[in-house]
Order: C-alpha cells, then sequence, then structure tokens
C-alpha cells in the first residue's frame, strides 16, 4: 500500500496532502486527504513521515474532503509510512473505549 502525495498549490512540487481514501473510489467529486506539512507540530495522532528525502508530519486528526479538481499528484508514500498514517486514521475513526 502506497497513499498518494498531492498538492493543492498551483505551483511549486511542495507536498500538501496525503490521500487516505481508496483510489478505486473514483465517483465522489471529493476526495478524503490529510494535511502534510513539515511545519506542523507532532502528536500521537500525526506520525512523521518521509517523501523526497525531506520528513513531514500529516494531520490525521485534520482529514477534510478536497476536490479533486485541485489535486497535483507527486508521488506516493512508502509502504511503512503509508501503514502508519493509515493505521492513526483508523484509530481516530473508530476508537474504542
Amino acid at each position: 500500500m502506497n497513499l498518494p502525495v498531492f498538492s493543492s498549490k498551483t505551483s511549486g512540487q511542495e507536498p500538501n496532502l496525503v490521500g487516505v481514501q481508496d483510489e478505486g473510489i473514483e465517483s465522489p467529486p471529493t476526495v478524503l486527504v490529510c494535511p502534510m506539512r513539515r511545519d506542523l507540530h507532532k502528536t500521537s495522532l500525526r506520525p512523521h513521515v518521509t517523501f523526497a528525502d525531506r520528513r513531514f508530519v500529516v494531520g490525521c486528526d485534520l482529514v477534510r474532503p478536497i476536490h479533486r479538481r485541485v489535486l497535483r499528484l507527486l508521488g506516493y508514500l512508502s509502504d511503512a509510512d503509508s501503514r502508519a498514517v493509515i493505521a492513526t486514521q483508523l484509530g481516530i475513526f473508530a476508537r474504542e473505549d
């Protein structure tokens, strides 16, 4: 599993979003994404990932839908980083008491 990394900016190659929705689900006009930034505060709900030899923090607690038209695919996270993001995301969605 390798999660897609996107930019929603019109210029540059700086990634700012990680897709956490199954890529096979193509019908909705929006995609669930989490913000990805180098300066995002690290918490237990925000794992570190590496992309293009740079370290980022993924805000799994800040998941939101964004329209597909503004997304530019920049590449994919590694399998290990993708699994860390999905495990964190699932923990947020399905937390048991």
